[in-house]
């Protein structure tokens, strides 16, 4: 197989269409640079499937276009076609038979690339599984373009295995085993998706058990639990009552108490104020006191620091005075010392100097007699050093001619195995027509499937949108229930505290005996007596000119009235009334009144809400106006106040609550009532919500099974469809190989005998050169015991040297040393002098400043004396304010105690009314919940309990409850569940059976591919290693080359290539010089084709860094590969170009458009000699 020709469109500067012949086996391609030699290559890889731009020297694919030039246009597409011959049939299956193969690649602006093969359109796939195994390929090593043997050699170890992977022709067998890994991932996938589904299916079977078996005493335990919510009711109900009644006298009690402490608190809080005046008065004079003794204790301070520092500075001064003079005295004694020493220094180094010129003289003449010795020694070496490495070389090459004949003789046993298994292969293809019968019925049952999921998914949709409708109508009827009863309670608890408010005031204006109600003297109908009683109490209220800020400003008891801005000085809510009065009836008027009446706990929060209602009016200016009334009867407007004078005012109170709480009973039955309808309906729609929950899981669940069935059916028709295509495409590689294993077989045999002659002829050449070896190591070794000795003689007059310069060196350092130690003596003796003199003057200062002293004293005892005086008196005014503080906090102390017990009353009073109102409130509840319990009992006819049963019957509740929150909960359903649960559960354990038997197989098929790759690659990897050992001595003329595995995974271990020139011993081949690393690469690519020659090579100026002996070289040994193999190589040398058989020329003589000019060198040698 070899390229017949090349046709190029548009394809960067071959804008016109080109067509290229290769009719030799070597043509070279010259002309200058820039004129798109490489381009032919760069052709060759991108129609090869190549899809990086940057392989192609492009920033994308759209660039391999011809972008245009000055006077060319643009080109819309680019496209190549290769012409392949393959009469000899190299490449295998389906195109074996063609003798000529086609290929092409055409690409457009759109970036839209398309395959064809001999006319056809196909994938990219199609094109590179063409080439697998035939050394082909994009970036394989039949295409080495610019920069590509440096890239080569200095590959890692990792990306160098892709060449000879590619070279063993395992490429094919790793994409197998990818597409095979493939598919076992998708059957361990689905294996594990079942595996899931099993396991949760076991969770579920083993929760209905238990659920069928709660369920019978979930019954059990639902109807004596309601037994007991009856009995509890009602002994709770009677409790509530009783509390009820007990709390009500209790509240009376501490409301007298509470009364009664806060007048004696009043009382103590004015003897307070009295202390704390006083007690201010004594601490402005004890503060007076303070300020004299700090003055005093200041100046006391001061003479005595003065004192101590005079006294002291007169001993410091002599104590430095007499050291400064013992100091000088030595210094004198060392400089003395000193200039003896550094005479004895001077004789010592002059005696030295002469010793040293004698002993360098000697030295001298002994280093000229080593010189001599050492060449005579290094002149024998060199020659035994050529004698070992000829013994070496030719020890290498007995070496390599031995493990040739054993790899040969591996390789024979391997090709004779190789073609017996591929014979036994070939027996096992019956198999097909049954695996193909199987993925029919497969395949038709996975349709059917797949309707039937269908179906279930519309089903499923629907019954999601009926359940997430009837969740939502569930939470908007919770909301309006949760609203009802929010509303209910509210009104109740008002209605509750009106309630007791009003039956406290008629307990409290009871009439005398005889006597009638209020509302039975007045004629409600009569509008004027009725108006006049209105009036009645505000004819004495008190006007002021101002609202009033706080509550301080409206004493009890009186009436007042404000003005307010806008309005008239009657009150508002009686204006209201007569306006409203004058229209209809005053019965009307005065209901519409009541109805903004707001009842509070006292007269602070009545002011509260007054403050708001203000601040929220301003704002808002159809807020309505209110009236405000406490506990106490105190009722407060928006621009008045009255106190309750008489019990007339009490009457009304009482008249204004009783209208109130008839309409808050009428409210409280109406909430009732919207409260039962909201649970009923919430109740309603929580059963429909559920019902629809329960279907839609049934969905889900038939889904999930079916699901689970069409995925085992499909990873079966998967595993099946795999294995026909592998035993299909496995039976046409068979059938190739063993045609291709009987061919090595007789090259094998060949091999073998020139390999066998080679061995003889090594041996014989290796026994002559060890003789030499011995002859030549014996005189070198006489040579180098002589010119040892003399050596040793030089180092010990060396060392004498050496040990007299350091004596010298010494005694020149110890010389300078005691200069500068004199220098220093000489500067310190002159500055000690100098601070003598300084301190004695400042001696005689110091004893005419001692002279003082007497009288500083006498100043500091009258100062001690005055000090102990004001202390004296700033303690007496001390005590007399501890005793007024004492008293003080013991008043404090009082009131504290006083303030504490009326918090706790305060509070005592109002957790009592807390009790009272929940007492009240729980008798409600047990009695609403005991008719809830049972409709048509009456609590009037009940009759009475036992109280001490409580505990009992809590605690059989509680064991009820307990019991019930164990079975959590219950599913009627779960027997029906439980049993299409099983045997769902059987199905999935038989397609969990299948596919484990599926990637089983799988794994099989994985590791024959890799026992299969792991051997084609030790027996290329060891033929390569001895072919590069045979090329790489015949490039360089010596030194030896081979390749390494860098470990013992033959799957995934790199590969490394050490090379070492003629009399270099590198340790990297990073060492190695441009030409070296060019050689070498070479070197391997050729070891490369003689192992898997393909059917071409295009060098791309792999000759460059060559000088003109290595371009010899290298075209010598491309003609002769030439012989086999199809060479297509860019070259500017001269050399490389007389070597070709074909010279095709690249011009450029229009800008940016390239063109062919081809010339065969044997007719135009012809017509030169003609």
């Amino acid at each position: 197989m070899r390229l017949k020709s090349m046709r190029l469109v548009g394809f960067k500067s071959f804008v016109e269409p080109t067509l290229i012949h290769f009719p030799t086996n070597m043509t070279a391609i010259v002309g200058p640079n820039g004129c798109g030699k490489s381009n032919v290559i760069d052709a060759v890889r991108w129609v090869m499937g190549e899809s990086s731009a940057r392989f192609l020297r492009g920033e994308s694919m759209t660039d391999v276009i011809f972008n245009g030039s000055e006077s060319r246009p643009p080109a819309a597409l680019a496209g190549i076609e290769l012409h392949f011959d393959n009469q000899e049939g190299r490449l295998g299956g389906a195109y074996a038979a063609y003798a000529e193969i086609s290929v092409k690649r055409q690409v457009t602006r759109e970036g839209q690339s398309q395959y064809f093969l001999n006319g056809t359109r196909c994938r990219r796939r199609d094109i590179t599984d063409l080439f697998l195994g035939t050394g082909l390929g994009p970036r394989s090593y039949a295409i080495i373009e610019q920069g590509m043997i440096a890239r080569l050699i200095e590959a890692r170890p990792e990306e160098l295995r892709v060449y000879i992977e590619e070279a063993a022709g395992v490429s094919r067998y790793k994409e197998r085993r990818k597409e095979t890994a493939t598919r076992m991932q998708r059957t361990q996938d689905n294996l594990s998706r079942l595996q899931d589904i099993d396991q949760e299916l076991g969770k579920q079977l083993d929760k209905l058990a238990k659920q069928a078996q709660a369920a019978r005493q979930y019954r059990e335990l639902k109807l004596q639990e309601h037994q007991l919510n009856t009995q509890l009711s009602h002994l709770r109900w009677t409790l509530a009552r009783q509390q009820m009644q007990t709390l009500q006298s209790k509240t009376q009690q501490t409301s007298e108490q509470f009364n009664q402490l806060t007048r004696q608190q009043h009382t103590q809080e004015g003897q307070i104020q009295e202390v704390l005046a006083k007690e201010t008065q004594l601490k402005q004079v004890l503060e007076a006191q303070q300020v004299q003794v700090y003055q005093i204790k200041t100046e006391l301070t001061r003479l005595q620091t003065a004192y101590g520092y005079q006294a002291q500075n007169v001993q410091e001064t002599a104590e430095l005075l007499a050291q400064y003079q013992q100091e000088i005295q030595t210094l004198t004694e060392e400089k003395v010392q000193a200039q003896a020493l550094a005479e004895q220094l001077n004789d010592e180094q002059e005696a030295l100097q002469e010793a040293l010129l004698l002993v360098a003289e000697k030295l001298e003449i002994e280093q000229e007699q080593a010189q001599d010795l050492e060449l005579a020694y290094q002149t024998q070496a060199q020659t035994a050093r050529q004698i070992e490495q000829a013994y070496q070389a030719q020890g290498q090459t007995v070496i390599q001619a031995q493990h040739q004949i054993q790899l040969l003789e591996t390789q024979g046993e391997y090709l004779q195995q190789s073609q017996q298994k591929l014979h036994t292969y070939l027996a096992k293809s019956a198999q097909l027509q049954q695996e193909a019968e199987t993925l029919a019925k497969l395949q038709t049952q996975g349709a059917t499937q797949a309707q039937t999921l269908q179906i279930l998914a519309a089903q499923q949709e629907q019954a999601a949108g009926a359940t997430q409708t009837a969740k939502q109508t569930y939470q908007a009827s919770v909301q309006v229930l949760e609203k009802a009863q929010q509303a209910y309670q509210q009104v109740q608890a008002h209605l509750q505290a009106l309630e007791a408010v009003q039956a406290q005031a008629l307990s409290i204006s009871q009439a005398p005996a005889g006597s009638q109600p209020w509302l039975t003297l007045v004629n409600i109908e009569k509008q004027g007596p009725l108006a006049h009683t209105l009036l009645q109490p505000w004819v004495k209220a008190h006007w002021l000119a101002q609202a009033p800020q706080n509550l301080q400003d409206l004493k009890s008891p009186a009436t007042y009235i404000w003005p307010q801005q806008g309005e008239q000085n009657l009150p508002t809510g009686l204006r209201k009334i007569f306006a409203l009065g004058a229209q209809n009836s005053w019965p009307q008027a005065w209901l519409a009144h009541l109805q903004e009446v707001v009842w509070v706990q006292d007269l602070q929060e009545a002011w509260t809400q007054r403050q708001a209602w203000l601040l929220q009016a301003d704002s808002c200016a159809s807020t309505p106006a209110k009236t405000w009334i406490t506990a106490d009867g105190i009722q407060l407007g928006l621009n008045w106040c009255r106190y309750p004078e008489s019990a007339q005012d009490v009457e009304i109170q009482v008249l204004e609550r009783q209208q109130t709480i008839r309409e808050l009973k009428e409210q409280v039955n109406h909430l009732q009532q919207e409260v039962q309808a909201a649970q009923q309906m919430c109740t309603c729609k929580e059963a429909i919500w559920l019902e629809c929950q329960q279907h839609q899981q049934q969905i889900q669940a038939d889904i999930a099974t079916k699901r689970a069935e069409y995925q085992t059916h499909q990873a079966q028709i998967q595993g099946l469809q795999a294995r026909l295509v592998d035993w299909q495409q496995d039976q046409q590689g068979w059938q190739q190989e063993i045609e291709q294993v009987q061919a090595a077989l007789t090259q094998q045999t060949q091999a073998y005998q020139v390999a066998q002659a080679a061995y003889e002829h090594s041996q014989m050449h290796l026994e002559t050169l060890a003789k030499q070896q011995q002859k030549q190591q014996e005189a070198t070794e006489q040579a180098q015991q002589i010119w040892q000795a003399y050596q040793r003689r030089l180092q010990e007059s060396q060392h004498e040297y050496k040990n007299l310069q350091t004596q010298a060196q010494a005694l020149h350092v110890k010389s300078q040393n005691l200069g500068h130690q004199q220098i220093r003596l000489d500067d310190r003796l002159q500055s000690c002098q100098l601070e003598c003199e300084r301190l004695q003057q400042k001696a005689t200062q110091a004893q005419t400043q001692a002279q003082g002293l007497p009288e500083l004293a006498q100043a500091l005892a009258a100062c001690e004396q005055a000090l102990q005086d004001a202390q004296k008196t700033w303690q007496e005014e001390q005590e007399g304010l501890h005793h007024v503080q004492t008293q003080g906090q013991a008043l404090h102390g009082e009131l504290q105690r006083m303030q504490t017990e009326k918090e706790s009353l305060r509070d005592q009073l109002q957790q009592e009314q807390l009790e009272l109102q929940a007492a009240r409130l729980a008798c409600e509840h047990e009695a609403h919940k005991l008719a809830e319990l049972n409709p048509e009992l009456e609590l009037e006819t009940l009759p009475s309990v036992d109280l001490q049963q409580e505990p009992v019957l809590k605690q059989t509740w509680a064991q009820v409850q307990k019991q019930l929150a164990s079975l959590g909960a219950v599913n009627l359903a779960a027997i029906e569940e439980y049993q299409a649960q099983a045997e769902r559960k059987l199905y999935l354990e038989q397609q969990i059976s299948e596919l484990t038997e599926a990637l089983q197989t799988l794994e099989a098929a994985i590791q024959r591919i890799d026992k299969e790759t792991r051997q084609r690659f030790k027996i290329t990897f060891d033929a390569l290693n001895q072919g590069v050992a045979e090329l790489f001595p015949q490039i360089f003329s010596g030194g030896r080359a081979y390749l390494e595995l860098t470990s013992d995974n033959l799957l995934e271990t790199g590969v490394l290539i050490k090379a070492q020139p003629p009399g270099k011993k590198n340790t990297s081949i990073q060492l190695l010089s441009g030409g070296e690393k060019a050689l070498t690469a070479i070197a391997l690519i050729f070891a490369i084709f003689q192992l898997n020659p393909a059917p071409f090579c295009m060098l791309d100026e792999v000759d460059a860094p060559l000088d003109d002996l290595n371009v010899a070289r290298y075209a010598a040994l491309v003609k002769q590969m030439s012989a086999e193999i199809q060479f297509i190589y860019i070259t500017h040398n001269k050399q490389a170009m007389e070597a070709a058989d074909q010279l095709l020329g690249v011009t450029m003589q229009e800008a940016g458009v390239s063109r062919p000019v081809a010339v065969d060198i044997d007719q135009a040698l012809a017509i030169a000699q003609d």
